[in-house]
């Protein structure tokens, strides 16, 4: 799958509602790393019909760069018994809004697609696990998103953990995805079941092991928006984007 990156000059406007800020003093904001999902209807053909942001705290000029570029991409059609049937997925991107002048530079990249997380409570791991665990160990998480939403651990790889706790944090993240739940993929309007798999980097932090994300500040061109090492992807989504559907390189100044 292709990166898919798009760039575009939100001039004079503000990324979010909370940011009602005088233009003066958000020149002088640091970037800012935003995730944003989009809930995707497809055709039988795999054009986009339709496209609804999740989020709705940005500026009008925000979402209609977001959604016009959404707008221009093609997905493979998707079958249903052999023939051909509209879908609704669920889009993530990884954006950056970087200062430039009297607004912003956005950097927005598609990451994946898949069913969308609804609910859940934060991973949390037993006093265990925090005093006997390394510096750093990593964990993949997989698992099945069922058609009512319930997700369904299937299985928790361990990389460099130690064997002492590794039974503690299987059951730390069995008892966590009890408490999740998505909003599952259709296809012809019924949902369907999808794979997915969470990866994650643990650190021991003087505050307990704690999992954490790339800096997107730390990237001062923010070109890439974020590398989403640590977040779900779909492994088996029924809606694959056509290699041919890359979005245009960049959109309409927004004023």
């Amino acid at each position: 799958m292709k990166n898919r990156t798009f760039l575009a000059s939100v001039c004079g406007v503000l990324i979010s509602s909370a940011l009602a800020l005088s233009q003066a003093y958000a020149a002088k904001l640091d970037t800012r790393w935003m995730e944003l999902h989009a809930k995707v209807a497809v055709d039988a053909n795999g054009r986009v019909t339709d496209v609804a942001l999740i989020e709705d705290k940005m500026s009008a000029a925000v979402k209609a760069i977001v959604v016009n570029n959404l707008k221009n991409w093609q997905f493979v059609p998707v079958l249903a018994n052999g023939v051909a049937a509209p879908a609704m997925t669920y889009v993530r991107f990884d954006a950056c809004a970087i200062p430039s002048g009297d607004g912003y530079d956005l950097a927005v990249r598609y990451v994946d697609n898949g069913p969308l997380l609804d609910w859940g409570r934060d991973l949390e791991w037993s006093q265990t696990i925090d005093r006997y665990a390394n510096d750093h160990q990593s964990i993949n998480i997989k698992l099945r998103i069922a058609t009512d939403g319930r997700a369904e651990l299937q299985d928790v790889v361990m990389i460099d953990v130690p064997p002492t706790i590794q039974r503690d944090i299987r059951f730390a993240v069995k008892d966590w995805v009890r408490t999740l739940h998505y909003e599952p993929e259709q296809i012809a309007g019924q949902p369907v079941a999808t794979d997915i798999e969470w990866p994650m980097e643990l650190v021991k932090r003087m505050t307990g092991v704690r999992y954490g994300e790339a800096d997107a500040a730390a990237d001062p061109a923010c070109k890439a928006a974020r590398e989403a090492m640590e977040k779900p992807r779909s492994t088996n989504s029924p809606l694959k984007l056509r290699d041919s559907a890359t979005p245009q390189d960049a959109a309409t100044p927004a004023k």
